[in-house]
């Protein structure tokens, strides 16, 4: 008598579920379509506040290195956010800090622990853009100078000082 062999297939959906619950498409895009469009007309806002003559070429040269960066920036900064709340956390269970009164996820905590990663993703921006975007554009440094320090403060991502609960 032929043994039946039984096919277990436990997680052949699960990547696909996973990734559907943690990254919904629909918003995704809506994020990426909205950070570009910001981002563009801060650059495009920027070089007409500074009278730059072939404002669309600049843009072209530049504007899906300082779209990519940007996201780059912006993870690095969440990163330390959490870095920094889970070394709040851990000096706390260590009996080093006492956080009574002070709860990480509500204002003001959450604004105050956010302040790092805002910090360091604006000036990953300006560095980003700094360097590797407007490398190849030909302006002169003082104009670069500008269009990056503008493009790291308006581009910040300020959302992360918003409190996720209360």
């Amino acid at each position: 008598m032929k043994k039946r062999r039984s096919v277990m297939v436990y997680n052949v959906l699960f990547p696909t579920w996973f990734l559907l619950y943690l990254l919904p498409s629909h918003l995704i895009l809506l994020m990426l379509a909205g950070n570009f469009i910001i981002d563009s007309l801060v650059l495009l806002l920027a070089a007409r506040w500074q009278k730059l003559d072939h404002k669309r070429v600049i843009w072209k040269k530049t504007i899906l290195r300082i779209w990519l960066l940007g996201f780059a920036s912006d993870l690095l900064g969440a990163l330390a956010n959490l870095g920094f709340y889970l070394g709040l956390v851990a000096l706390e269970g260590a009996g080093i800090l006492s956080l009574s009164g002070f709860n990480p996820l509500l204002f003001p905590g959450a604004t105050l622990t956010a302040l790092p990663g805002v910090i360091l993703a604006g000036l990953l921006i300006y560095w980003f853009n700094r360097f590797i975007s407007f490398r190849k554009t030909g302006l002169a440094p003082d104009t670069i100078k500008k269009l990056c320090l503008v493009l790291a403060i308006v581009t910040a991502p300020y959302a992360m000082l918003i409190p996720l609960y209360g």
